[in-house]
């Protein structure tokens, strides 16, 4: 637009002493540019009303400098005005014409702007996408512009693009469906929906976006990529694997389809595979990082810790502060047992990003690894303030309310974040699991049908199947879920490692080596867990000098399992090795130690029962000493001198237990029945419950007896009752015993005795599950059937006998003498498995150990009573009564 002449009225009706003005252009930043002044009266500044279609949008004060208009004789210049487009009076699909007035007089401009509602639909996405334009004026406009064009589809896109953005999700999402509903062809919606699922945890709604855009655009690979990525999460890794395989035959040398192979790969435990894929993928885009922080992970996967540091150092020297490689680092660290080391990786990560609750999550998991538990949970508020929905730090909240025992708190945490997020399986898994802790075993097995039904069988469920039912002590359905999972995934070490677990406990010989030779290994890990497992069934096996090599081999792979420790400190007491099994429950201790704080339970390794064993057998150092050296001798040649030592010591477990042990190792504990007509053990199966009414999960181990056994009669006693029964029966110093304990399980151990002294019969536990009917289980013509547990002792949580049996009225005459006593030693010792043990190698060191066991004595490999009855299932009575709540209530406050 020309500038006027001086003292040129602009055309407006009036004549020069009217005021003047000019609309020029609407401005790529949306400003509506002209200028006006009033020749008879230069120094004045003019305001200028702004009309679109006739309504007023607007008002601006005419006083910018205009350099044109001053080069042309207009006063001083400073007339100009830039008008901010009204995008909230933009409205209708006509064409917009945007006129300005005068605003003291009214007198119209004789310029106008028209505008088709295309071309401003246009103008207002291209301001949208300027990069100074602010969040908020941003939607602003493009609103607008979809508003004036609701037909294009990519302003509906980029609206909702923008809503994302800006943390309008829900939003973002409508604006989606509605641009579907118009173009349900435009796959770009799709695509931007299933970004959204991504990023709300709602994977399987994610891969059914990817999908439908992927048939609309077959030939896109990155369409491939994003199914392959999805299926991936979902644990439907072979499926991935053939995504990215139909994407890598659209583009054969696509460095991003080597990338997910190498992904898949991990998943899969193929590690060597992985590496291959990683590295070709850097070798095709040497400028991504991504495929050489794919490497450094398969380099930490397969146990190259010096390996995948020194690579993430170097990558770090190129590249410092980047946040990937320093999360590398701290993964590494971790991995390796340096856990401050990690936790400065995490702290240097966080700094870069300190509102990044997935690093918060990581630093808190760190500093409770490293005890600080008031830091760990600092962090944790901090990370669900960010994200209520964040999965690691919900689980991390969870697990520590399970640690404490409180399984309702954590299945809270769990239900209120799956509101948040309903498709995050971790959430639905987690409420399952709580409800199982809680003693709902059938409504979290049913829950897990659901999901199975929903998403598919996955390993990761196969192996939250196997586990609970395991727990629980319903081993054929462990059993066979087991040998199912394996062979759907032959390649999970995990799934084996579950599987070899349950094999252990109920499966035959063949199928527990079958397991053992199946167990893939590829990795340091790997290796420890297979290790650990040949162990494990040497233990069980009672061949310890075996299982201690094995486990020390495993120890040396994978230094920070908790587990082995524990294993060693038992083969190691086993053998006497009394400073080797303190050496180890001290490193146990030290892994568990978090957990420990948490429940507020002392790291003293005396006050646990490992450690008062091994204080009770150093109390004789020359008896320990002795039977030390005995461990290295055939167990034949121990028997005599380890029955000697147990007379010379009746009251030391030590000597009993290591004589038991022999016994099994020289095969000398063969079964011989008594003789014809002998008094038969009595069909009366016997339980004990402090209450009238057990617990529900309790109730149902206790059908199990009856529903296998419906010839037997059943008995269950709760604490008044055997009260009674004993001032019934036992009069004197037994009832007087029995009212002196504190302890329910030790009024049991006590208990059980006295009955199977006046009546005989058949003592389960309470948690106890039977799985074959007792004529399968107990030898015919037996006298007293016990089993032979942990260290070679004489278990008592299962306990046959006819009435009387001179063992258990030796047992029944010492505990008695103990309680009156005042004797305060722990009830495993004193009343359990170490006061039946003392009193049975007592009872055959007398009789002459050479010859075995006297007729009519069963002493029942472990293996061999875990065909018939699985002992110690989980039941909800042994959780952890939570002393310590508000340590982690400051955190669950911000996940309810």
């Amino acid at each position: 637009m020309g500038v006027p002449e001086p003292n040129d009225g602009g055309g407006i009706s009036g004549g020069a002493c009217l005021p003047a003005g000019y609309i020029d252009n609407l401005s790529d930043r949306l400003l509506v540019c002209g200028w006006a002044w009033c020749p008879a009266s230069p120094d004045e500044r003019l305001e200028v009303a702004f009309f679109i279609n006739g309504a007023r949008a607007g008002q601006a004060g005419a006083h910018l400098y205009r350099k044109d208009v001053a080069d042309a004789g207009n006063g001083d210049g400073h007339y100009g005005f830039a008008w901010p487009l009204s995008l909230q009076a933009l409205t209708g699909t006509g064409e917009i014409v945007i006129s300005a007035r005068e605003a003291r007089t009214g007198l119209e401009f004789p310029t106008r702007l028209s505008l088709s509602p295309g071309d401003l639909a246009g103008r207002l996405a291209a301001f949208a996408a300027r990069p100074e334009t602010v969040m908020e004026v941003r939607l602003e406009a493009l609103r607008a512009a979809l508003r004036l064009a609701p037909e294009e589809p990519w302003h509906a896109m980029a609206l909702a693009v923008a809503l994302g953005e800006a943390g309008s999700a829900a939003e973002s999402a409508t604006v989606l469906q509605a641009l579907l509903a118009r173009h349900p062809a435009f796959w770009h919606g799709h695509v931007a929906l299933g970004h959204l699922a991504r990023q709300a945890g709602e994977r399987a709604q994610a891969l059914d976006w990817f999908r439908q855009a992927a048939r609309l655009v077959p030939e896109d690979v990155w369409r491939w990529l994003d199914i392959a990525e999805e299926e991936r999460a979902l644990g439907l890794v072979e499926e991935a694997r053939r995504s990215l395989l139909r994407a890598g035959a659209l583009e054969p040398d696509l460095w991003a389809v080597e990338l997910g192979l190498g992904y898949c790969a991990r998943a899969l435990a193929e590690h060597h595979e992985a590496r291959r894929h990683f590295e070709t993928a850097a070798r095709r885009a040497p400028e991504e990082l991504a495929p050489r922080l794919g490497l450094i992970e398969a380099l930490r996967d397969s146990g190259a810790l010096d390996e995948a540091r020194e690579a993430a150092l170097a990558l770090l020297r190129d590249h410092p502060g980047h946040l990937p490689l320093l999360l590398n680092l701290a993964q590494t660290e971790r991995q390796a047992g340096q856990e401050a080391e990690a936790a400065r990786w995490f702290v240097e990560a966080l700094a870069l990003e300190p509102d990044n609750p997935t690093l918060l999550a990581e630093l808190a998991r760190q500093e409770y690894r490293l005890g600080r538990q008031r830091e760990s949970n600092e962090h944790l508020t901090r990370a669900l303030a960010l994200d209520p929905g964040h999965v690691d730090a919900v689980t991390q909240l969870a697990s520590q309310a399970l640690t404490v025992g409180d399984a309702a708190q954590a299945h809270d945490i769990y239900r209120a974040a799956a509101g948040r997020r309903p498709g995050e399986l971790a959430f639905r898994f987690g409420m399952l699991d709580t409800l199982a802790w809680q003693g709902r075993i059938q409504d979290a097995l049913a829950g897990l049908q659901a999901v199975e039904l929903e998403h598919g069988v996955t390993p990761q469920l196969q192996s939250w199947r196997i586990t609970l039912l395991r727990r629980t002590g319903q081993m054929d359905e462990a059993l066979r879920a087991a040998r199912e999972a394996t062979a759907a995934a032959p390649q999970q070490t995990w799934l084996w490692n579950e599987r070899f677990q349950t094999e252990l406990l109920a499966g035959s010989d063949a199928m527990v080596q079958k397991c053992l030779f199946g167990i893939p290994a590829a990795t340091r890990p790997e290796h420890a867990i297979k290790r650990r497992s040949v162990g494990a069934l040497a233990e069980s096996l009672w061949q310890i000098d075996c299982a201690l090599e094995y486990y020390e081999g495993a120890a040396g792979l994978n230094p920070n399992d908790a587990g082995l420790q524990e294993a060693l400190t038992r083969v190691k007491l086993m053998r006497l090795d009394l400073p080797g099994a303190r050496r180890h429950l001290r490193r146990h201790y030290e892994l568990v130690a978090a957990e420990r704080r948490l429940r507020g339970e002392s790291l003293n390794i005396s006050q646990s029962l490992l450690g008062q064993m091994i204080d009770e057998y150093a109390l004789d150092q020359e008896l320990a000493g002795a039977i030390h050296a005995l461990s290295v001798q055939p167990a034949r040649n121990r028997l005599e001198p380890l029955a000697a030592l147990v007379r010379e010591a009746p009251d030391s477990t030590a000597p009993a237990a290591s004589l038991l042990l022999a016994m099994r190792q020289a095969e000398g504990l063969e079964f011989i029945p008594q003789a014809e007509g002998a008094p038969a053990i009595p069909r009366v199966i016997n339980a004990f419950w402090d209450r009238p009414e057990p617990p529900e999960d309790v109730a149902d181990m206790m059908r199990s007896w009856r529903d296998r056994n419906p010839d037997y009669e059943w008995r269950c006693f709760d604490e008044a009752r055997a009260r009674a029964y004993l001032a019934s029966k036992f009069p004197g110093p037994v009832s007087q015993a029995y009212q002196r304990v504190r302890e329910i399980p030790q009024k049991a151990d006590l208990f059980r005795l006295a009955l199977l002294v006046a009546e005989g019969g058949i003592y389960a536990d309470a948690d106890d599950r039977c799985l074959r009917a007792l004529d399968m289980v107990l030898p015919r013509r037996a006298a007293l059937v016990l089993a032979q547990e942990e260290f070679g002792c004489a278990a008592n949580h299962f306990i046959a006998a006819v009435p009387g049996h001179p063992v258990l009225q030796a047992a029944l005459r010492a505990v008695v003498t103990a309680l009156n006593r005042g004797d305060n030693e722990i009830p495993w010792l004193l009343s359990g498995p170490g006061l039946l043990t003392r009193v049975l190698a007592q009872y055959l060191a007398m009789r002459g150990v050479l010859a075995g066991l006297p007729p009519g004595v069963a002493l029942l490999d472990r293996r061999a009573l875990g065909h018939g009855v699985a002992s110690g299932c989980f039941a909800t009575y042994k959780s952890y009564n939570m002393r310590h709540r508000k340590r982690i209530d400051a955190a669950a406050g911000k996940a309810s």
